[in-house]
Formats: C-alpha cells, sequence, structure tokens
C-alpha cells in the first residue's frame, strides 16, 4: 500500500488525482491500494443523492464566501468540505485484491472504528458508512466503483467549522452496493458533529493519520506500507475530467 500525505488541496484537483490512479490500479506495476490522505479548502461535493435543496447556502453566500460546488460520481448526497475534516481516499483495485465491493466497504469502516476506538474515542459505525458520536455523526462515506476499482471514500470531522458544516445535508449513501447497502436504522442525521464536539478536546491532525494508516493497513491486510508526502503526479499539470 502506498501512502500519500497530500496536505491542503484542491478538491478539484483530488478527483483529477484519483482519477488517474484509477487508470493505474490494474497495472503490474503499480500498488493495488493507494491511500490518499488530505484536508479541502471550503467547499462542496454533491454525490448521486444529492441535490442543490441540501446546500443551505445561496448562490451570493457560496460565491461570497467562495465556495465551489461540484457534482461527484460517488454514492451519498452533499457533504461540505473544509479545514479541519480529514479527507479519506482509498483507491483500490477489487480485482489485483480479490475483494469485493462489499469486503472492502466492511474493511475501511473497520479500519476507521479501530482508529477512533485507538485514539479513545466512543463511535458506533452503521452499515452505510456513517460513524456516529454521541452528539451525531463524525463521519461519512460515499464510494464509487469504476473498471474494477474502488475510489472516494470517507471524511472525518476533526475540528472543522461546525456552523459552516451544518448548512450542507451530510452524506447518507444510498442502497445501492446489495450487501453493504441497509439502511441506517438511526436515519437521517439531523445534527452533525466532529471530535471536539465530542471530546471537548481538539484532535490532532497528525497524529489521527499515523493511527489510521496502521489501522487500514492492518484492516487492508498490506503488511507494510510506503509513506511519501505529496504526489508525483500533483507536480504535472493534472487536469479534471
Amino acid at each position: 500500500m502506498n501512502v500519500h500525505l497530500l496536505g491542503r488541496i484542491d478538491l478539484k484537483q483530488s478527483l483529477a488525482l484519483q482519477d488517474r490512479l484509477v487508470y493505474e490500479a490494474g497495472e503490474p506495476e503499480s500498488p493495488p491500494i493507494t491511500l490518499l490522505l488530505g484536508e479541502h479548502p471550503l467547499s462542496i461535493s454533491l454525490g448521486r443523492s444529492g441535490s442543490r435543496g441540501d446546500i443551505h447556502f445561496s448562490q451570493r453566500e457560496l460565491e461570497a464566501r467562495a465556495i465551489p460546488v461540484d457534482w461527484v460520481s460517488r454514492g451519498g448526497g452533499a457533504m461540505l468540505h473544509g479545514p479541519g475534516q480529514l479527507a479519506i481516499y482509498p483507491v483500490v483495485s477489487l480485482e489485483r485484491c480479490d475483494w469485493t465491493v462489499g469486503q472492502f466497504f466492511r474493511r475501511l469502516l473497520a479500519g476507521v472504528q479501530v482508529t477512533c476506538r485507538e485514539l479513545g474515542w466512543t463511535v458506533q459505525v452503521d452499515p452505510v458508512g456513517t460513524v456516529w458520536g454521541r452528539i451525531g455523526p463524525i463521519a461519512a462515506t460515499g464510494i464509487a466503483v469504476r473498471y474494477g476499482v474502488c475510489l472516494h471514500g470517507m471524511w472525518l470531522n476533526l475540528n472543522p467549522d461546525m456552523y459552516l458544516m451544518q448548512r450542507v445535508g451530510a452524506v447518507t449513501p444510498r442502497a445501492e452496493y446489495g450487501e453493504i447497502g441497509a439502511k441506517s436504522e438511526r436515519g437521517k442525521p439531523e445534527k452533525l458533529s466532529s471530535v471536539l464536539s465530542e471530546t471537548g478536546r481538539p484532535a490532532k491532525m497528525n497524529l489521527v493519520k499515523t493511527v489510521l494508516v496502521e489501522q487500514l493497513a492492518v484492516a487492508f491486510e498490506t503488511g507494510k506500507f510506503h509513506l511519501q508526502h505529496g504526489h508525483p503526479l500533483l507536480k504535472t499539470d493534472i487536469q479534471s475530467s
């Protein structure tokens, strides 16, 4: 597993990078799993079940705050991204790992759940990939499968601006992945939460990344992993399709 710590990266640029990695994932010389970790500037992504009605900002407000809105081909609805939220993007060749989509999904959720437990956070994970704290969801999942490769992933709220986060509908993945698509028993989230809201203490981003990488390596059964800051493709002119 190759792990790339991207730091602050535009949403569009991360989408373009994942598009490139999807094509490379099937090549024998490329790793079957590439994990991208980063934070986005304020931006909104709309998944397949999202709509403009999920965004409780006027167009004037979006323009004043310079918040772009992008429709993306992942499961789930609307999600606001911003500093203090960790974006977790595993790009995984299902064929080379010999996994079904459901097996990949459960491994991802298991790795994140153990990470939370190791960091002392009390959470529950529902079948659609929402990570619940006592107050509300602190993370949500939305994935896509393209040419047998999983992409997109999960967003974990550590200490983002929750006033802004509450103004965009939470990602609630649709029942489109068969065995993993059961409806959440807790229903649609009414209030988003964060690790800071749950614990009263700011989470250290670097520590969270360290524990998460270790636990995903266990969940994905990769053994060793190679850690790198940035990605070589980001030094080229990647254009979003």
